[in-house]
């Protein structure tokens, strides 16, 4: 039988264990908690990650079991979910008990969060000095990258929010960019965009209207600095995995991209708004759930031991 008293569900294999684990760490730093990760492959179900999580979290809910005490022992589950576009699309889940990523995927908080270049030099062997000289800090690149790519992030976001089911979509990477790292194809911009607007007009009410403005709101989200919304974060360990392998035959390839995803984590220190945000989430539940700090406790112990009982109140 567990010993853990919360449980965090989380949608990947790869790294989400590590960033919401980390959170939780520092969350509930101090409270003598015990918890445990549990990945969505290792619920039983069938589908995507997080249709098994949201599977598993109505489940818990029709048996009030979000919060639950068995033979004195309480515990407290927890959904860590990308957010994809749900917000978007009317999706998002309204529970304390469902916290989501800010930014498209955890992905994109990991390279937002984390050094970029210390986590490239020791993936890859390399001179700390040299990627430096290669390679620009300071979300610099994240920022370069997910430029170049706007013309995708339109076309997958209209296709998404539409449900144009067409060859545009957030499951592949960009056949627009004949070097990933690198400048969209005019040309090929141009008949992907001619396919996609054909398909808006065939299916979708509005047609053209709809499909326009679901274009201008993902320039306006990049106009204000917020691409990493639109933008999903996975990508940003392929486009830097190509680019590390044109920059140096010599670098190991293999599974790099899921490498460098690995050290970029390493290098995040989790105190970001988002992260902080996420952590003060966790603890309010803790709270919730009436787990206290040891001091906490001894001062409540003491006022409940201090107070009057209500036989002894005057009538």
């Amino acid at each position: 039988m567990s010993q853990s008293q919360f449980f965090l569900f989380v949608e990947g294999k790869h790294i989400d264990g590590f960033v919401h684990g980390n959170n939780c760490d520092l969350a509930l730093s101090g409270l003598k908690v015990k918890h445990e990760v549990v990945r969505a492959d290792e619920i039983s179900g069938s589908g995507s990650g997080k249709t098994r999580l949201l599977t598993h979290y109505e489940l818990l809910v029709e048996k009030r079991q979000l919060v639950s005490g068995f033979k004195g022992k309480t515990t407290v589950a927890i959904f860590f979910m990308d957010k994809d576009l749900d917000d978007i699309r009317g999706r998002h889940v309204n529970s304390d008990h469902v916290i989501y990523t800010a930014f498209y995927d955890v992905e994109n908080h990991v390279f937002a969060e984390g050094d970029i270049q210390r986590a490239v030099a020791a993936a890859c062997n390399l001179s700390p000095q040299r990627v430096r000289e290669e390679l620009p800090g300071g979300g610099v690149w994240q920022t370069r990258a997910a430029h170049y790519w706007q013309d995708w992030v339109r076309l997958c976001f209209a296709a998404n929010v539409l449900k144009l089911h067409g060859e545009a979509n957030y499951g592949r990477l960009s056949p627009l960019n004949p070097k990933p790292y690198g400048p969209p194809d005019a040309q090929t911009v141009s008949l992907f965009e001619l396919r996609s607007h054909a398909l808006a007009r065939q299916f979708c009410p509005n047609g053209c209207q709809d499909w326009e403005s679901a274009r201008e709101r993902v320039d306006a989200l990049y106009e204000a600095g917020r691409q990493d919304e639109v933008f999903k974060g996975k990508w940003y360990a392929e486009i830097l995995a190509r680019w590390l392998m044109d920059l140096d035959s010599d670098i190991d390839r293999r599974a790099l991209a899921a490498m460098l995803v690995r050290q970029v984590a390493g290098t995040m220190k989790f105190d970001s708004q988002w992260s902080r945000d996420v952590q003060a989430k966790i603890l309010d539940l803790a709270m919730k759930a009436g787990f206290r700090f040891p001091k906490q406790r001894a001062l409540e112990s003491s006022a409940a031991h201090d107070s009057p009982s209500k036989e002894s109140e005057p009538q």
